[in-house]
């Protein structure tokens, strides 16, 4: 009797090792997410950048990358990613103004450098092109 309890034992242990092999581990991030995507300010970080490529910088209001930004920054005022996505949305809003001004749209071209400039307010680019885009609105009216 006692050699047949052994030959169950066998199995059954046997059966408690593969399924204990089979318990998932704890799931890694998804290919191309932040490192950091499970941090508190993670998922913001994330929403932020799709905003941006997505074009959603400063509008449509409640859903958009700079709102979101200051959302960042009221959870962690000293999170590493704010200066990089500042200048981001910056760079893009500016982008936008500058294609605005090529067109001889200078309204739009100075509200995007103003939007621009209330993101990052030192950000070169969009200094000269408020610059340049009133300069130029003003040369047109006369």
């Amino acid at each position: 009797m006692i050699k047949k309890q052994k030959a169950y034992l066998l199995p059954s242990t046997l059966v408690i090792l593969i399924l204990a092999g089979c318990q998932s581990a704890p799931k890694d991030p998804e290919e191309g997410l932040p490192n950091d995507i499970y941090s508190p300010t993670g998922p913001v970080v994330l929403a932020i950048e799709k905003d941006i490529e997505a074009g959603r910088l400063s509008r449509p209001i409640g859903n958009n990358a700079t709102e979101k930004l200051h959302r960042l920054t009221v959870i962690d005022p000293n999170d590493a990613n704010i200066t990089r996505l500042r200048d981001k949305i910056a760079l893009r809003l500016t982008a936008f103004g500058q294609r605005a001004f090529r067109k001889e749209n200078y309204g739009l071209a100075i509200q995007l450098a103003q939007r621009a400039l209330a993101v990052a307010p030192e950000h070169a680019d969009a200094i000269a092109l408020l610059d340049a885009a009133q300069g130029a609105q003003q040369l047109a009216k006369k």
